[in-house]
């Protein structure tokens, strides 16, 4: 979480949000070639506050305490991609396809390697009709999250104010 944050603290989102970049790789599209994704939507949210010049302890208490794990998704496809699937679909593609930065690509083409074995045909090669499909998929189980949040929120905040009041089951 804390490299996914001071990746994104060091390289901003791009503004559009269509496109990604280093610090994207740091969190969200490390995740997307690895496949995991909880601790690197927090670090992309706690990135955010650190932007705004505060303390990385500040940002991380503020983030847990006032309760961002209850809305992490919705504030991240929020904050990321603009509340728009197409805007994650988009940069999903991207980040998968682009060949414009040697680092971003020895990183993908090591992390789809270490996911899938030597035999493992690299994302940047795989026709749209293919790949296509994938990016959709990954933009649907994000904001399918932020959904699932947005209604279970009542249940989330409980658990939380039981977690920090002490009297946790």
């Amino acid at each position: 979480m804390i490299a996914s944050a001071a990746g994104h603290t060091i390289k901003p989102p791009l503004a559009d949000h269509t496109h990604a970049n280093p610090g994207d790789v740091a969190g969200w599209a490390g995740d997307l070639m690895t496949f995991y994704l909880i601790e690197d939507v927090d670090g992309f949210l706690i990135a955010e506050k650190m932007r705004d010049n505060k303390p990385v302890t500040t940002a991380l208490r503020e983030h847990y305490e006032q309760a961002g794990g209850a809305s992490r998704f919705q504030d991240f496809v929020s904050k990321r991609f603009d509340n728009t699937r197409g805007t994650a679909e988009d940069a999903t593609h991207y980040i998968l396809t682009a060949l414009y930065s040697p680092i971003i690509n020895a990183g993908r083409v090591a992390l789809e390697y270490e996911g899938g074995g030597p035999a493992i045909v690299l994302s940047h090669t795989l026709p749209d009709s293919v790949l296509q499909p994938y990016c959709l998929g990954f933009a649907e189980t994000l904001f399918d999250r932020a959904g699932l949040e947005k209604s279970s929120r009542t249940k989330l905040l409980a658990n939380h104010a039981k977690l920090f009041s002490g009297s946790a089951d």
